[in-house]
Formats: C-alpha cells, structure tokens, sequence
C-alpha cells in the first residue's frame, strides 16, 4: 500500500492520481470476512462500480459467493 509518515511517526494512505486521472487514496483489499461454517462456492471477485465508463465511487464492489452453512 502506498504510504507517507505522519508527524507522530504512524503511516497513512497516501493520494495518487489513478490512472483514470482521478485522485485517490490507494488501499487494498485483503480480505472479505464470512462465517466459519459458510462454504465459499466461487473465487471473490472485484466488481467496477462504473456508469457509460464514468466512476460512480472510489470504491469498487466486492462479491464472494457463499453457501450458508448450520
């Protein structure tokens, strides 16, 4: 992730511009929490939150598909 120093010595996201030309905080996605006992039944995939190919967020959708479990 692409970070600066803040002046108490912690790190926080820093803005880029996107390749889109847009300006944005890079972060990653790491990980999408389920419960235990659900099965996941497809890879999670990433879903673009777009409109006649203009952003609508910042942020794109997330989808893993599951099978609730007892």
């Amino acid at each position: 992730m692409a970070t600066q120093r803040t002046a108490s010595g912690g790190r926080q996201p820093r803005n880029v511009r996107t390749a889109a030309g847009r300006d944005a905080i890079v972060s990653v996605l790491d990980h999408v929490a389920i419960p235990t006992a659900w099965e996941v039944t497809a890879p999670a995939r990433r879903v673009e939150m777009t409109q006649s190919g203009r952003h609508l967020s910042d942020h794109d959708a997330y989808v893993v598909d599951v099978e609730p479990g007892a």
